[in-house]
Order: structure tokens, then C-alpha cells, then sequence
């Protein structure tokens, strides 16, 4: 489906939309409205963004639909998550009671941006939205637009994306622990120790890291260390990675069905593929060898394609793979 563009308070979808979504964004001003448009726009392009965003001009334009928003948000068969997006500023009492008079969006989530206001103001604002669960509320320290337009874009990124991995919205400091949210709005605690052994024993360096625009990881330039979500629990709990291994294997057994399949289809024979030996294709077709960027681009020459609508295609084939083994099991 392709992400939505706001217009007054409405959202325009594609005809895709029948298309399942993992996020469905609401926004309260239009500022914020622009900077997420604009990185709407800029993943148009790709096969299945999950993205819906609507835009209001306030608290008070959002009350009038609140009461129909609310039925998407609390309807669990539904596959959208709801996230509204405010200034904390614009968290006020008056507009609020209007907005809850309307039927209240009991599994939505929220995301306030401080803009730098004093720590004093984040407590009264946040009881009046009556969010007991810290997973579904998060008031992010930004300041300026551009760190802002930042964070939006990890999360239109994470809306978009076919990878099961968390995508990384944001990350802090707390004590002596790092602490990582989700798009999901989960969070992940590190102790700085454990990280040691990547970032260095400077501390001091070790709490001045860069999120990946995309949320793909942290970025320690000094270290030139980078760490996912996924690492970083494994490095909390070692275990995990023999659970990641396990993902990994599977992938690889879907995606060689998907390439044996395509190359079936074509009349390829493993032999014919130059660049590409048939002992190769032949593990990467049984899932006992990663298809490689470069085995990747001779498959996509042999069958006379570009490298990205033979992507696209495997990408369609492999989602059809695991869809089938889910209706089996």
C-alpha cells in the first residue's frame, strides 16, 4: 500500500490498500504533518510500505474524528497500529477533555515531541492522556526540526519495512545503561558493560553514538562499531543467538525455494548461469549457502532482468513460501 499524503484531516491511500498495514500515523499539527510527508514521499517507491498517515491541525480538528479513529485502534482483528505524534506543548487540558469526551483510543500510542520544554511540564501533560503503560507513550527529547524530521523518518522506515527485526526510533542514556525504543514502542536496556568490548572501556565515547537514519543500528564513530537491535540483545542474552541462527537458516531455505522456483520457471538449468557455478546455486537453492550480492546479479543477468524487479520477484515468491508453510503448520 502506498504511504498516504495528509490532506485536511483526511489520509488518501492507493488502490493497494486492501494491502494488510503495520502503522497507521496520526498528527496533530502541520508541521510535523510536511516533515513526515516528505519522508512519505520518499519511500514511495518501494513494493509494500505499510504506512497511513493522517494530519490534523490541532488537538481539537483531531476531536471531531476521534470516535471513528478510535474504533481502528481499539479493533484488535485490525492490523494497524495507531501512533499519534504531538508537540507536548499542545497536550493541554481544554482540547484533551474534548478529545476523550469522543470515545478515547485505548491502544493507541504516543509519541510527544519536547521541543525543549522544561522537564516540569512533561508529568502534568502526560497524566492527562491517562497512559499507565510506558509502551504506549514516549516524550522524545528533540529540539530542533532537523533532529525531529530524523526520528520521523526511522519511523516511516520502520512502518515500511518488510524485515522482522525492531527498527530503532530512539535511544538514550539512563544511568548506566543504554536504553533502545522501537518503533513498537518496546525497549531494550543495556548495561554499558556489556558493551565493552566493542565500543572500548571510555565511557565518555562510549555515550556519544549515532542512530542509522533508516533505525538499522547504533554507530559508534570512534569504535566504528555498529550494533542492531537484534546484536545488542544478543549480546544482553547470548542465547539469543543461536535463535537468530535458527531465522537465519530458515530465510535462506525460503529464499532458494523462491530462486529454484523462478529459474525452474525460465527453463535455466543450474549450468547455464556464467559467474555462477551449479555446486553454488545448488547449495544456495537447498538453503545451505547465503545468496551473495554478486550470485544475486549473475541469477538476475541469466534471466535476462535488472537486479531489482529480479529482487522484487524473489521478494513476492519468498512472501508466498512463508504464507504457505504458516497455512501448513
Amino acid at each position: 500500500m502506498s504511504p498516504t499524503r495528509p490532506v485536511n484531516g483526511t489520509s488518501r491511500r492507493s488502490s493497494r490498500s486492501s494491502m494488510s498495514r503495520r502503522m497507521r500515523i496520526v498528527v496533530t499539527n502541520r508541521e510535523y504533518g510536511e516533515l513526515l510527508d516528505s519522508w512519505a514521499r520518499a519511500i514511495e517507491t518501494k513494493p509494500t510500505p505499510k504506512v497511513d498517515v493522517t494530519v490534523f491541525a490541532s488537538w481539537a480538528g483531531m476531536a471531531a474524528s476521534w470516535a471513528r479513529m478510535a474504533v481502528c485502534a481499539n479493533d484488535k482483528r485490525k492490523s494497524a497500529s495507531v501512533v499519534v505524534i504531538s508537540r507536548l506543548a499542545d497536550v493541554a487540558s481544554g482540547t484533551w477533555k474534548k478529545t476523550r469526551r469522543g470515545g478515547g483510543m485505548g491502544l493507541a500510542k504516543y509519541l510527544l515531541i519536547s521541543e525543549g520544554m522544561p522537564i516540569e511540564s512533561v508529568a502534568p501533560r502526560v497524566a492527562l492522556l491517562g497512559v499507565r503503560d510506558p509502551r504506549r507513550i514516549h516524550v522524545a527529547r528533540e529540539k530542533d526540526e532537523r533532529s525531529i524530521s530524523e526520528m520521523f523518518g526511522r519511523l516511516i522506515h520502520a512502518a515500511a519495512s518488510s524485515a522482522e527485526r525492531p527498527s530503532i526510533l530512539d535511544a538514550w542514556i539512563e544511568g548506566e545503561d543504554l536504553v533502545l525504543l522501537s518503533e513498537q514502542f518496546d525497549r531494550l536496556y543495556v548495561p554499558f558493560d556489556k558493551l565493552t568490548p566493542y565500543t572500548g572501556k571510555n565511557r565518555r565515547k562510549a555515550r556519544q553514538f549515532e542512530i542509522d537514519e533508516d533505525g538499522r543500528f547504533l554507530f559508534w564513530p570512534h569504535a566504528d562499531a555498529h550494533l542492531g537491535w537484534e546484536e545488542l540483545q544478543q549480546i544482553i542474552d547470548p542465547t539469543r543467538a543461536v535463535t537468530a541462527e535458527k531465522k537465519t537458516a530458515r530465510f535462506n531455505r525460503r529464499y532458494g525455494a523462491a530462486i529454484r522456483s523462478l529459474r525452474e520457471e525460465a527453463g535455466i538449468r543450474q549450468s547455464d548461469i556464467p559467474g555462477l557455478s551449479a555446486r553454488q546455486l545448488r547449495r544456495i537453492e537447498q538453503g545451505k549457502q547465503a545468496a551473495t550480492s554478486s550470485s544475486l546479479k549473475a541469477l538476475a543477468r541469466a534471466h535476462g532482468m535488472v537486479i531489482e524487479e529480479y529482487l522484487k520477484e524473489l521478494a513476492t515468491r519468498c512472501s508466498d513460501n512463508r504464507s504457505a508453510s504458516g497455512r501448513a503448520a
